[in-house]
């Protein structure tokens, strides 16, 4: 009798959760986020995620997308963990009015990561790129500084806000581009809205602001 033909190959799942020590660990292999239960809430719950751990968020393969990606530390959509590093990823909506990342008490950190969209519609002003608050790198285990930046090769476009931290300390972001936002590309801000507080000891460096 003829042999029986090999089985076809499982394809290798788009989205891929693991914990490895303190982190969890979302890789993204593709394009994901065009259905609707795939979100990062749903990831949380379905995986038993807890803000204890760190979180990392990761595309592998060419052109990594996460699309209508929300990360808000108050809406069930990552909380507060220590850490939150997003890297090699593109973040892209045209419908969510809202922040792409919005954490709080987290060090947030970004490497090759694209964000559009976001508060990009017309009379839409809800959000943007990201909003980082009160985030004391000092803390971290490694400085902040030139060889070790706090977000660097960030491409935003066609979003509200840009880069936005608030009441943060030592945070180091070089080498980003903010193209066609309707708010502020670039800035620090503080919670109480005085001068007199806000952000410390941060540095924005060989960043590109297009209008």
């Amino acid at each position: 009798p003829e042999p029986e033909p090999e089985p076809e190959p499982e394809p290798e799942p788009i989205l891929n959760y693991e914990i490895d020590g303190s982190w969890s660990i979302i890789t993204i292999n593709g394009q994901y986020g065009f259905n609707e239960n795939e979100t990062l809430a749903n990831v949380i719950l379905e995986n038993g995620y807890s803000d204890i751990n760190n979180l990392r968020i990761v595309g592998i393969g060419y052109n990594s997308t996460w699309n209508d990606f929300i990360f808000n530390y108050n809406s069930g959509n990552g909380g507060k963990p220590n850490k939150l590093h997003i890297e090699n990823i593109s973040l892209i909506t045209s419908t969510i009015n809202d922040y792409a990342i919005y954490s709080r008490d987290t060090l947030t950190t970004l490497k090759n990561v694209t964000i559009k969209g976001y508060s990009g519609n017309q009379n839409e002003t809800g959000g943007g790129a990201m909003r980082i608050r009160n985030a004391d790198y000092r803390n971290d285990d490694i400085s902040h500084n030139n060889n070790n930046p706090t977000i660097s090769n960030v491409l935003i476009e066609n979003c509200c806000r840009g880069i936005r931290l608030q009441d943060c300390y030592n945070a180091y972001i070089s080498d980003c581009s903010v193209i066609d936002v309707t708010d502020n590309a670039y800035y620090f801000a503080s919670g109480t809205y005085n001068s007199s507080a806000g952000c410390y000891n941060c540095i924005f460096i060989n960043c590109i602001s297009i209008t």
